[in-house]
C-alpha cells in the first residue's frame, strides 16, 4: 500500500509537469522507476571500435540484434587495424544478418578517443550515440529505450549502466573520483543480486562519471562538449574527462541500475591500458584538479578514497 502511494505521487508529480511516463514500484520498497515514453522514435547510433576478436563481436553485435526492443537504432562498426580474415568474414555475415549494421575501416594508431570521434563525425546518422565496448553482452532487453529516456532530458548528460562480469559480481556502477584523486569504481565485485551501499546498486541515481564501455549521449551535446579529448586522453579517463566536462557545462550523468551487460573488460586490447595510465592520470589531475579537489559531489569524502565498499577512513 506504501509503495503504491510513492508510486502515484511520483506519477502524479510527472503529469503535473507534462511528462509523459510510466511509474512503476522499484525493486527496492519505497523506491520507484521512471519509465519515460519515446514519442519520436529517434535513431540511436551505437559506435563499437573493435581489433579482430571476431568471436567476441559476434557475442556483441547477436545480443543486441536478437534482445534490443527498440528498434531504430544503427550499429556502426569501425575496425581499428584488423588483420584476420575470421574478422572480416565474420562482419560480413553480420552485416547480412541486419541491415542497420554498418561496417568501416579506421586504420590508425590506436587512440580510443579520435576512434570514437571519428565514428561519431562521419558516419554516425543518429540523434543520440551509443558508445559501446566490442567485448560486452546485451542482457536487458529496454536497455536503449531506458537510457534514451534519460538523455532525453534537457538536464541530462551521459548515461550509463550497470556492467558486470561473467561471474555476476559488478565490474561497473558509476565512477567517481576521491579528493584524493583515486578513481572509485563504485560496488567493484559486488554481487550482482546485492543492493549496495543504502541501495545504490538498485536506484537510479546521478554520478560524477560513467563509463564508455556503455554510454548514451546526445550527439549535440557530445560536441558542444568537444568529444572525447584525443590529445590529454588517448586511451584511458577519456570518458571521466566527457562526464566532468558534461557537468561544466551544467548537465548532470545518470547511472541506470536497470541496464544491464557483461562486461568481458578489454578483452580485444590486453593490458595495452596499463602502459597509458600514469600519464593519462596526471592529465585529469592537471586539467580537473580543482573540480575534484572540492569533492565529488556523490562520493562522501568520509569513505575511504582507496575502497570501493564505501568503508570509512
Amino acid at each position: 500500500m506504501i509503495d503504491e502511494k510513492f508510486k502515484n505521487a511520483v506519477q502524479n508529480h510527472l503529469e503535473r509537469i507534462n511528462q509523459k511516463a510510466k511509474v512503476e514500484n522499484g525493486v527496492i520498497s519505497g523506491s520507484n522507476r521512471v519509465c519515460y515514453d519515446i514519442l519520436d522514435n529517434p535513431l540511436v547510433s551505437i559506435v563499437i571500435p573493435f581489433k579482430d576478436k571476431p568471436k567476441v563481436l559476434k557475442t556483441c553485435i547477436t545480443s543486441i540484434v536478437e534482445k534490443s526492443t527498440y528498434e531504430n537504432f544503427e550499429i556502426i562498426l569501425l575496425s581499428n587495424n584488423s588483420s584476420e580474415k575470421d574478422t572480416f568474414d565474420t562482419v560480413e555475415k553480420l552485416q547480412q544478418l541486419d541491415s542497420r549494421i554498418k561496417f568501416y575501416e579506421y586504420n590508425v594508431p590506436f587512440n580510443y578517443s579520435k576512434i570514437n570521434n571519428y565514428a561519431v563525425k562521419e558516419f554516425a546518422k543518429g540523434e543520440y550515440i551509443l558508445f559501446l565496448n566490442n567485448d560486452t553482452e546485451i542482457l536487458s532487453c529496454d536497455w536503449i529505450e531506458t537510457m534514451l529516456g534519460f538523455a532525453k532530458q534537457e538536464n541530462v548528460g551521459a548515461v550509463g549502466a550497470k556492467l558486470l562480469y561473467s561471474n555476476n559480481t559488478v565490474q561497473s556502477a558509476g565512477i567517481g573520483v576521491s579528493p584524493d584523486y583515486e578513481i572509485i569504481e563504485y560496488h567493484k565485485f559486488f554481487k550482482n543480486e546485492h543492493e549496495g551501499y543504502f541501495a545504490r546498486l538498485a536506484i537510479t541515481q546521478n554520478m560524477g562519471a560513467v563509463t564508455a564501455a556503455c554510454l548514451m549521449v546526445s550527439k549535440q551535446k557530445f560536441l558542444m562538449a568537444e568529444c572525447f579529448d584525443e590529445s590529454n586522453f588517448p586511451i584511458c579517463y577519456n570518458d571521466i574527462d566527457l562526464c566532468f566536462k558534461l557537468i561544466k557545462n551544467g548537465y548532470v550523468n545518470v547511472f541506470s541500475p536497470d541496464v544491464k551487460l557483461y562486461h568481458y573488460e578489454s578483452l580485444s586490447r590486453g593490458k595495452v591500458v596499463d602502459r597509458a595510465s600514469s600519464i593519462e592520470y596526471q592529465s585529469l589531475k592537471r586539467i580537473h584538479g580543482d573540480w575534484i579537489k572540492n569533492g565529488d559531489k556523490f562520493y562522501n569524502k568520509n569513505f575511504n578514497p582507496k575502497s570501493e565498499n564505501f568503508e570509512l577512513r
